[in-house]
Order: structure tokens, then sequence, then C-alpha cells
């Protein structure tokens, strides 16, 4: 016969190595969640004290999405080692942050035309500032929106990284694909009943 014990709660998440950015900033938008006392009032709704080790995986995939945000880009973090006390669960990880970055170089392969100083002001990255993973690809989006605001509907823009350890830089090019301009030859408007055509395009940015 098989007989069941108490179901063990996770009561704490240890991590260690992180200097930068601390416990709760690590913590912050996990889906885990170690039981506490105020668990009782809020357990169905978070699930707090449940470890399941596929979703504690992922929440650990936006630990280093925090640390490659600040500069971090080679921190390594272990997979977590469990272990159960009287308490309950308790979940250690450790954190090795590496050396932090800034952003070295930005520039713009595949069209000469560009007037890459201009547009630097739109980018979120910026040279000597600290690298940030998630600017990298917003300014993706930008560049992206550059060309397809001008006509070049499929353009695609990757970007293209260099990782200088000596230096502790991180070289970007964005590498643009601007693919055939397109032009807007006719627009036509359908069930507008009580303004004319030339009034609605007047309100339009395309003519």
């Amino acid at each position: 016969d098989v007989i069941e014990g108490n179901k063990l709660r996770l009561k704490r998440i240890v991590f260690e190595g992180n200097e930068t950015l601390s416990d709760d900033e690590l913590r912050k938008g996990w889906k885990t969640k170690p039981w506490s006392w105020h668990s009782y009032a809020t357990r169905y709704i978070t699930n707090a004290g449940t470890y399941s080790e596929p979703v504690f995986l992922q929440d650990l995939r936006t630990v280093e999405e925090k640390y490659a945000n600040k500069g971090f880009i080679q921190v390594e973090v272990s997979e977590p080692e469990v272990e159960t006390a009287p308490e309950g669960v308790i979940v250690t990880v450790k954190i090795t942050e590496g050396d932090r970055y800034q952003t070295g170089t930005l520039d713009v392969a595949g069209d000469e035309t560009i007037d890459l100083e201009t547009l630097r002001d739109k980018l979120h990255l910026k040279e000597t500032d600290i690298f940030n993973r998630a600017a990298l690809t917003a300014d993706v989006d930008v560049l992206t929106r550059h060309y397809t605001d001008r006509g070049f509907y499929f353009a695609s823009v990757s970007p293209r990284t260099q990782v200088n350890p000596d230096e502790k830089t991180v070289d970007v090019v964005f590498q643009v694909e601007k693919g055939p301009l397109y032009f807007v030859r006719e627009i036509e408007f359908l069930g507008n009943t009580t303004t004319v055509d030339p009034v609605l395009r007047q309100e339009m940015e395309l003519a």
C-alpha cells in the first residue's frame, strides 16, 4: 500500500551570487511564488507554495533577460537545486553575473542613402551606454518602421552583434533589406454618405 504524506509547500527561493539585482527584482513577474502567511488568502489565485519545474525554468529565463538588459550579456544561471526540509521545499539558484558590457559602435548596412546621424536620435541604444538587449529589439522595430513608413512595406532589419571582451563593448550593425518600393495608386472609400472623398483624403497622411 502507498501512504501519501503531506504535500510540501515551496517555502523559499534562494539566489546566490546576485550582486547587481536584488532577490525581489529577480522574482518580479514570476509565476512561481513561495508560501507565506498571506498565501492563505491568495493561494487559489497565485498558486503560491506550488513548485513546478517547467514553470520555474520559464521564470529563470526572465532572470537572464533582466541581466542582459543591464549589460550582463554572459550571465550564467544554474539549474535549480531542490531540497526538502521540515519547513518545506527550498530551491537554490546560483548566478554568475560576469562582466558588464557597454554599447560600442552602431551602424547600418545595406542602405547607403540612410542618414544615420539623424536616425540615432530615434534609437534606444546609445554608444557608450550600458548595453540593453530589450533596447536592441526595440531598435529593430524602429528601423523597420522607418522603412515601411517610406513605402518599403516588406523591409526587414536584422541585428548583427560583435562582442569585444577586451573593451567590454558590443558593436551593433543593423543589416537592412529594403525590398521593393511601393506607391499608393488609388484610395477608395466605401460607406461614406456624409463626407466627400476629397475631404477625407485631406485628413490622411497618405495622399
